[in-house]
């Protein structure tokens, strides 16, 4: 099919510019390594997602996710403890006490 086949060939075209660049400086068989996990781990612009995740579901571990820690993971850990670890007193409230409520149900009161 030609659609597929352009597509085919611009992939080719991309693995030997990345090749042509790294070739001098590693072997092939470690740049080949390098070239397809940055390849399977870029989003595509057409599907929007990595070629890793359309083929395992999961995006591939590359050195920046073992050098960084996973935001999700710190940004829960700090909620928590902006939650837990106020530093105000308990409210107590006794029978009798006259508190405010907000209705936030639709209608009138």
């Amino acid at each position: 099919h030609p659609s597929t086949n352009g597509l085919a060939e611009t992939f080719v075209q991309t693995h030997k510019a990345a090749l042509r660049k790294a070739v001098a400086t590693e072997s092939l068989q470690q740049t080949l390594n390098k070239f397809l996990l940055n390849y399977r781990n870029i989003p595509h612009s057409t599907t929007v997602e990595p070629p890793a995740v359309l083929l395992s579901g999961r995006c591939l571990r590359t050195r920046l996710d073992v050098v960084k820690p996973a935001i999700d993971a710190r940004v829960a850990r700090h909620q928590f403890r902006q939650t837990t670890q106020r530093r105000c007193r308990a409210r107590v409230f006794q029978v009798n006490n006259h508190v405010r409520v907000l209705n936030f149900r639709p209608g009138n009161i």
